[in-house]
């Protein structure tokens, strides 16, 4: 048999099917697709493969969601899996799709955290298709939080080097740093304004979190809610706990509600003694920005600046004064489904 002879019984193959049970059948995709970069992306972001095993995990459902859509290039369906209280993903044995991954786009079976790339047949593909890896790397990847900000931070220099290469092409700002952080690369953007989050925008799949999130910074928070409680759970849902973090905004929202009018430093002493923590007042007060900018967003608070004596040099000392707003029918908050 010739080589066009393969290429033409290969042009045949409608479906492929594994030697071993379970049998499943898939569809075979005999050329690079949309669905197919976004996947790369999605593996080389949180993706686990080890022989014919693979996993995805991220803790948005939305994300998972969505890509289950994606594999639907292969006819099949993966099974939606919760993993443990906050964590969404799929997990299955496949021959076939794991052949993909490693002999079409050349990921290793086992370990990959340090030296996972853009994989060559789509960084030589036309842009469109880069923009697909791309979002599928960012979907699940990058950190949309209370930051005005989208972050990716990965232990791979190849990976963030590949997305900073995809977002100038596309003409989306953004920054990183020469040099290892923390054994970290990073790559950030500058703090959002309503222009910059569109741009951003295109490189997360639609209706997933961090779609919303910057979708949020674009058209504003529109869901009225008709008690605190309802207010405060949504909120919860959408801002909850990170490790790193000393409180919660339902934290701060109560104690403002307390306080009835506060300022930083104040708010900062009174979270830091209800919560027993004690370095989180004084100079640690900055860190409430990112909190206090997403309830000035929901109306759930009013700002009004004031002034506060004589500073030390010269002048008068500002400040913004935090009164919590009353009128429930003036709230919105994030809106998702």
């Amino acid at each position: 048999m010739t080589d066009s002879d393969k290429f033409e019984v290969q042009n045949k193959i409608e479906f492929l099917k594994s030697s071993k049970p379970s049998v499943v059948e898939y569809k075979a995709i005999k050329e690079l697709t949309i669905n197919l970069c976004k996947i790369a992306g999605a593996h080389t972001a949180d993706g686990t493969l080890y022989d014919s095993y693979i996993s995805i995990t991220d803790y948005h459902k939305s994300s998972i969601l969505t890509l289950i859509k994606w594999f639907e290039d292969f006819g099949y369906t993966p099974n939606l899996m919760q993993i443990g209280k906050n964590e969404w993903g799929i997990r299955f044995h496949s021959r076939i799709i794991s052949r993909y991954l490693t002999k079409f786009f050349d990921f290793p079976s086992g370990c990959k955290q340090y030296t996972v790339k853009e994989p060559e047949i789509i960084n030589n593909a036309p842009l469109e298709f880069r923009k697909a890896f791309a979002l599928g790397a960012l979907t699940f990847e990058a950190g949309v939080g209370m930051k005005s900000q989208v972050e990716l931070c990965v232990s791979s220099k190849g990976f963030r080097d590949s997305i900073a290469e995809i977002l100038t092409e596309l003409k989306i700002p953004h920054k990183y740093m020469k040099k290892q952080s923390s054994s970290y690369w990073r790559l950030w953007s500058n703090s959002l304004s309503k222009e910059g989050a569109l741009k951003w925008l295109q490189v997360f799949e639609p209706n997933t979190e961090k779609w919303f999130k910057l979708n949020d910074y674009i058209n504003g928070f529109s869901k009225k809610v008709d008690s605190f409680e309802e207010a405060a759970y949504i909120l919860n849902l959408i801002y909850p706990r990170q490790s790193s973090s000393k409180v919660v905004l339902r934290d701060v929202l109560l104690a403002i509600k307390d306080l009835k009018q506060t300022y930083r430093y104040e708010l900062a002493d009174y979270l830091a003694k209800k919560n027993n923590l004690e370095s989180y007042g004084g100079t640690w007060a900055h860190s409430l920005k990112h909190y206090l900018d997403i309830l000035k967003r929901t109306n759930m608070i009013s700002v009004e600046k004031q002034r506060f004596g004589k500073k030390s040099s010269f002048g008068t000392t500002v400040r913004e004064i935090y009164r919590f707003n009353e009128d429930i029918n003036n709230w919105r908050l994030p809106n998702r489904y």
